[in-house]
């Protein structure tokens, strides 16, 4: 469960977890997320919508990848108005990369934030007056996953007007 995954990827940032190397489809890693995240989404009035999805598999940990997924969701759901939607999609990337998108319509970020959201325990300013808990821990969780696969994470945010993550994830072949 999440406490597990959770006391794993404190193993993962401190560079002791070995990371499995299985192969699983992008498409069914995503309908898990959403598929889990719906409930707190349906709380808020928000609509969780998959656009495209390229049927690539990816290669990693499936188990953490589900948790780095599930944690940008679960973030763009908390920080958007209700009566909004999270867009969840992916293009094809370059090479053996693929791209994830999960955008929201949200409270957004200026760029000084978006610099530091990474950081541990970092929550910006509209973070901690919306009223949402949260530890900051989270983004730091998922670019510690997202890099240790040998990917990267890509953020465009606007305030007030919405923000969007990106993994550039490695493939199968």
């Amino acid at each position: 469960g999440m406490i597990s995954t959770f006391l794993n990827v404190e193993r993962l940032s401190d560079g002791e977890m070995q990371i499995r190397q299985e192969r699983f489809p992008l498409p069914d890693l995503v309908e898990r997320c959403t598929a889990r995240a719906r409930a707190l989404a349906e709380n808020k009035q928000i609509e969780i919508e998959v656009g495209n999805m390229p049927q690539d598999d990816l290669i990693g940990d499936c188990e953490l990848m589900e948790y780095a997924v599930y944690n940008l969701l679960t973030n763009a759901i908390k920080y958007s108005p209700p009566h909004s939607r999270v867009l969840v999609y992916g293009e094809d990337g370059t090479g053996d990369r693929v791209r994830l998108a999960v955008e929201d319509h949200g409270i957004g970020m200026d760029k000084k934030e978006v610099g530091r959201i990474f950081e541990r325990f970092y929550r910006t300013k509209k973070a901690e007056q919306s009223g949402e808990t949260g530890t900051g821990i989270g983004l730091s969780i998922v670019e510690q996953i997202v890099s240790r696969h040998g990917g990267a994470i890509q953020v465009e945010s606007e305030p007030g007007r919405g923000s969007k993550f990106t993994l550039v994830l490695r493939c199968a072949q």
